[in-house]
């Protein structure tokens, strides 16, 4: 099992949290410069690139799912400023959030 799998899951799961490495660096009991490491190793990217990702990925999901205002989802994923996550979602899309939910707009409704 990956030594990073821990903080993988808990920034999966909990995505909206405040997280910072030194909250990771305490989970894992490693150092600041040894958690850059393991990360880049045993997934090819750093830690704060893997929570974008992680929060990118459930945003996609609920873009296309739900009703939520692009406000809300940049809320419930972390993101203090809607603004901020717009251009970073645009960023990492190629379109901002609302051009993607128009596009990939669910017909079926699910709760997210």
């Amino acid at each position: 099992m990956k030594r990073t799998r821990k903080a993988h899951l808990e920034m999966r799961d909990n995505p909206e949290s405040d997280w910072d490495t030194q909250r990771i660096t305490e989970m894992l009991k490693v150092s600041k410069r040894k958690l850059h490491r393991i990360f880049v190793k045993e997934y090819g990217i750093p830690p704060y690139e893997m929570l974008t990702k992680l929060r990118l990925s459930k945003a996609w999901i609920k873009l296309s799912r739900s009703e939520d205002s692009v406000a809300n989802i940049s809320r419930s994923l972390g993101y203090h400023n809607s603004f901020s996550f717009s251009n970073l979602f645009k960023k990492h899309m190629r379109m901002r959030p609302t051009e993607y939910r128009k596009k990939f707009k669910s017909s079926e409704k699910y709760e997210v």
